[in-house]
């Protein structure tokens, strides 16, 4: 078996990801999923009441249902635009999501599900991972360490996944298309990333 790596990015069970300790996953939700089941839908509203500025942290729903953006200062307006777009593209993502997992229940139920599957790449595409996911940036936590899989595994690509931009209808489309690599493209493209339903010792911490 070739080498696998694990690139962890800081999650509710941190303090379980040491050399030597083996992980089990398949049987609850990843933290990948929380980060979407429980994303931060927050805005902090800001009002003068007498001399006093009173922040309270209200729903974005709710916030955007007040009709009160008008009386916004333009760096909170700033704050709220910011808010509304991270808030519409984690959106889409978990659309991207329910639609992938709706297809693998559907047609290819011996997969491992992407709710609850740990992430997993290949030595020849770890660098287009720490390129896709900013690695490189100052300030970045992370680690990668080389693992041990054992269980039930699956393969695709990351230029498969449905894009948040489709439509409904084509983002099913692209589902179906990632759930079913052809052989040659799993060849001749470095952009792999394994799910993996089963255990994962770490075995060692990579440095960059």
């Amino acid at each position: 078996m070739e080498n696998l790596y694990h690139i962890h990015t800081g999650c509710d069970y941190s303090d379980d990801f040491y050399v030597g300790n083996t992980l089990e996953f398949g049987n609850s939700i990843n933290n990948f999923r929380k980060k979407f089941m429980l994303r931060d839908c927050t805005f902090t509203d800001e009002f003068k009441r007498g001399d006093k500025i009173i922040s309270v942290h209200r729903d974005l729903e709710d916030f955007m249902n007040m009709d009160r953006i008008n009386d916004l200062s333009p760096s909170k307006r700033i704050e709220l635009f910011e808010t509304v777009r991270r808030y519409i593209h984690n959106s889409k993502i978990d659309m991207r999501e329910m639609i992938l997992e709706d297809v693998r229940k559907e047609l290819y139920p011996q997969y491992p599900s992407r709710y609850s599957c740990a992430w997993l790449t290949d030595e020849d595409s770890l660098p287009y991972w720490i390129e896709a996911l900013n690695l490189t940036e100052k300030d970045k936590e992370y680690a990668i360490y080389e693992v041990q899989a054992d269980g039930n595994m699956f393969v695709s690509l990351d230029r498969l996944l449905p894009r948040c931009y489709m439509p409904h209808n084509d983002m099913y489309e692209q589902a179906l298309q990632y759930w079913n690599p052809s052989k040659e493209d799993l060849k001749k493209v470095n952009e792999k990333e394994y799910l993996l339903e089963g255990t994962m010792k770490l075995v060692k911490r990579v440095e960059l």
